[in-house]
């Protein structure tokens, strides 16, 4: 179970970095 645990916090950190990164993105584009 630990793992499991370890492995979803993981996961959610993975998922909102590339959220922040995606929104980046955009947000250079849009200046460009």
């Amino acid at each position: 179970q630990f793992h499991l645990v370890v492995v979803d916090k993981w996961l959610e950190a993975v998922k909102r970095f590339s959220l922040a990164i995606v929104s980046h993105v955009k947000n250079v584009q849009m200046d460009v």
